[in-house]
């Protein structure tokens, strides 16, 4: 009865799991925008640290020199980053040689970010930072963390940056850049042709665990019959 009845309230990124763009019907499903405030991705550092202008100079780079977009077409079906890129931003600065970037991510945001059968990193953000570490000749080496945990992982040093399907931070003690908006959309089968937040009364919804603020603000489990937190898009998409 919940797989007939499910409608799943995830984070799209306008081709979201090659789905279709919002508001529009492919592949048997309808997904519409509820209205909530884009969502940026971001790199996050510890303040001060000379690895955030690092990072961003390589990451402008990436995206001058067509990488940012051919993995963006390759995960999204086009190209969704909209940092500006420099092509000689490297030039003139001082880069540590044989580094190992620690990169925190969070694994339950894919296709941004998450682990394969093996619990190998996976997903857009694992693979543009590693283009970003072999342009700097660094070794990548993630570590799975929450997106609460952002500025605690950080400070503790634990991490060297944070980087994978989680957004900008506004913390003490961090800096952030933006490279990508998404935005949260409501997800049916073709048949319920589900338009708007309120069609989801009697409904079961199902949503990521990182989504639980946008389902509380929506008022997601007041309206649903049930509503329920999975462990990722992937899975919110796999219960349709």
């Amino acid at each position: 009865m919940f797989r007939k009845r499910v409608i799943a309230l995830v984070l799209c990124l306008l081709a979201l799991l090659s789905l279709a763009a919002c508001g529009e019907k492919r592949s048997g499903y309808y997904i519409t925008s509820v209205g909530l405030d884009a969502r940026t991705i971001a790199v996050s550092c510890r303040e001060g640290d000379p690895l955030f202008e690092t990072l961003y100079a390589a990451t402008q780079v990436r995206i001058a020199d067509g990488t940012a977009a051919q993995l963006s077409t390759r995960w999204f079906g086009e190209n969704l980053v909209n940092m500006e890129g420099k092509i000689d931003a490297l030039s003139g600065m001082e880069i540590q040689p044989g580094r190992v970037l620690v990169v925190g991510y969070d694994p339950s945001t894919m296709p941004l970010s998450g682990r394969d059968a093996k619990e190998e990193p996976l997903g857009f953000d694992v693979e543009f930072a590693k283009s970003v570490c072999e342009l700097l000749g660094w070794e990548y080496r993630a570590i799975p963390i929450s997106s609460q945990d952002l500025a605690i992982e950080l400070a503790s040093g634990e991490v060297d940056c944070v980087w994978g399907g989680i957004g900008a931070a506004s913390d003490s003690g961090v800096q952030s850049f933006t490279y990508m908006e998404t935005e949260y959309v409501l997800v049916s089968r073709r048949d319920a042709r589900v338009k708007k937040a309120k069609a989801v009364k009697d409904k079961s919804v199902c949503y990521p665990q990182f989504a639980e603020g946008a389902a509380e603000t929506l008022e997601i489990a007041d309206r649903a019959a049930t509503a329920v937190a999975l462990g990722d898009t992937e899975a919110c998409v796999a219960a349709l």
